[in-house]
Formats: structure tokens, sequence, C-alpha cells
């Protein structure tokens, strides 16, 4: 294969969109495999996910001391959403050694196979949004329009999480023992993000004190402020742009804004390193 006839990661980007059906397909025929000989498949996830809502829900609201008419919603709408962050990342890290073969001999656009990914875990976010109705009628949340602000958040959310794996691809395609690395360390995210706890219970007692010197026009004077550390924490603003929308709850501005950064900055980080790991990724494979 000479150099002319690789794409760059560029090309490869603006191409992988014009293989919809492929992608949507092989999206399609992963989810009906999981139904073969089988009576509820995917949605054994959804059942398994409201049992341990269920469970952890009640027994996490006693040692909280919370309400559990507000605590397990927040919970299971957490649980929800950090899932599909973590499916499309812990799986990228794998998803070009597993499609080697397949790229190897068929001239398929290596960000097919992501948006493949992308496309079956919205899928199986759907089958989990089944228990919806659920909470808000254990939370006595009416529907209101307000809640279409979950829209937005969740395709923000999805592109944040397409940048991340990007990322993760290319880099776990060049050093395989990365995927372990980034498996663990979406696991200590999830103790690190208000899932299991609300933001209450830390807001305020964990900051970080930042100290500077400030001209007021007379004489030097120091000043400072705080940075509250859950918002270092990504995860954080992209699960409450979509949390809060659906529970009722007002959207803080910096977590739109925070959001929104992430996805540009991230996706002129993802897009160069793509552009000059392209040519080389099939020899890694």
């Amino acid at each position: 294969m000479s150099p002319r006839t690789v794409p760059t990661g560029f090309e490869d980007f603006c191409q992988s969109f014009k293989h919809w059906r492929i992608f949507t397909l092989l999206g399609w025929h992963r989810v009906k495999g999981n139904y073969k000989r089988t009576v509820l498949g995917d949605f054994w996830v959804t059942l398994s996910l409201a049992i341990r809502i269920i469970t952890i829900g009640v027994v996490f609201s006693f040692i909280f001391e919370s309400s559990r008419a507000d605590y397990i919603p927040h919970l299971a709408l957490g649980f929800i959403f950090f899932g599909l962050i973590t499916a499309n990342i812990n799986f990228s890290c794998k998803i070009w050694v597993q499609a080697a073969g397949i790229i190897k001999q068929l001239p398929i656009p290596l960000h097919t196979h992501l948006l493949q990914l992308y496309w079956q875990n919205l899928i199986l976010l759907g089958h989990n949004l089944v228990i919806l109705p659920g909470i808000w009628w254990y939370a006595k949340i009416s529907p209101d329009w307000y809640m279409c602000w979950a829209l937005l958040g969740i395709l923000i959310v999805q592109l944040n999480v397409s940048w991340m794996s990007l990322l993760v691809a290319v880099v776990c395609a060049r050093y395989r023992d990365l995927a372990q690395i980034i498996t663990n360390l979406m696991q200590i995210s999830y103790f690190l993000t208000p899932i299991m706890w609300t933001p209450d219970k830390i807001l305020g007692k964990a900051r970080l004190r930042i100290s500077w010197i400030n001209w007021d026009g007379s004489n030097w004077r120091w000043k400072e402020t705080y940075l509250e550390l859950l918002d270092l924490n990504p995860f954080y603003h992209l699960i409450e742009i979509v949390r809060a929308p659906l529970l009722l709850k007002p959207v803080q501005d910096h977590h739109w804004i925070i959001s929104l950064a992430m996805m540009v900055i991230g996706w002129l980080l993802a897009l160069i390193v793509f552009q000059k790991a392209r040519p080389k990724i099939v020899y890694w494979l």
C-alpha cells in the first residue's frame, strides 16, 4: 500500500460519515445479536440496572440520611449516563485491535468503527431510559418542556465522549497496555463523580485555595479565591447537564460552559492526533 492510498486523519473522519449505512447496520446487528435465544435481550441489562438502583438507593439513602425520593432518581440517572460514557471509552480501547482483520482487508475509514460503537451504545441507552417513567413516578415529577434541555445535554455528552474515545482508540492501538490503565481510571472516576453521592456532600469542603498578588492602584495586595475540586472532574459537568433537566432542576451556567469548552478543545486535540497517527495505525494492529 503506497502512502498516497492511505487517507489522512481528517479525510478518514469525513469519509466515515458517508458510510452511515455500514455503521448503523453493524450497530443494529450487534444489538439484534444479543436477542438471539433470549427473551429480554439487552433489557436484561436494564433489569439488572433497575435492581441495582433500588438496592443501592435504599441502602445508601439511609447511610447519607437522604430522602429516597430525591436520592434514588439522582442515583439512577447518574448510573445511566455514566454507563454511556464508560461503555464508549472502555470499548474504544480495543475497537481497532478487535477489528484488525476487517481494517486490513477492506478500505473502510477507521472512524467508521467508532461511529458503530457510538450508535450501538445510543441504542442501549434507549433501553435503559425505559426506567425513566418509573423514576418520575417515584419522585412525583411531572414531565415538562424544560426536560428537552436534556436532549441538548445528551448531544454535548456524546460529542465529548466521541473525542475522548477517538484519542483513547489511537493511543491504545499503539500501546496495548494502556487499555487496562484506562479501564481502571474509569472505575476510579466512577467514585470521584457524584453518582452514588450528591454534590452537596463535598461542595465547600474540598477546595483548592489560589493566591496571587494584585495591584489595587496604590499598593500590592495578596488576593485569594477558592476552586472547588469537584469542578476539576469533567464527568461531573457532563452528567449534570443531562441529569438536572430530567429532574426539573436548574443547570448552573458553568456546567454548560465547561462542557462546551471541553468539546471544542477536545475535538481540536483529537483531530490533530488522529491526523498524525492515521497513516501508522494499520501497522500497529
